[in-house]
């Protein structure tokens, strides 16, 4: 095995490389664009502002 040290080494460079939230986003856009729920979401938003 490798001396704990470099693994951590091997560990840190991995991390660097990470941008937070990357792999949300990729995940958000990846979700299947349904009509049904963009309509409901423009009318609750249409809805709330002639209320508020």
């Amino acid at each position: 095995t490798q001396p704990l040290s470099v693994s951590y080494q091997a560990l840190s460079e991995q991390a660097k490389k990470y941008e937070p939230g990357q792999r949300y986003s990729e995940f958000v856009c990846s979700l299947p664009k349904e009509r049904v729920w963009l309509e409901s979401l423009s009318q609750d938003i249409t809805a709330s502002s002639k209320t508020g």
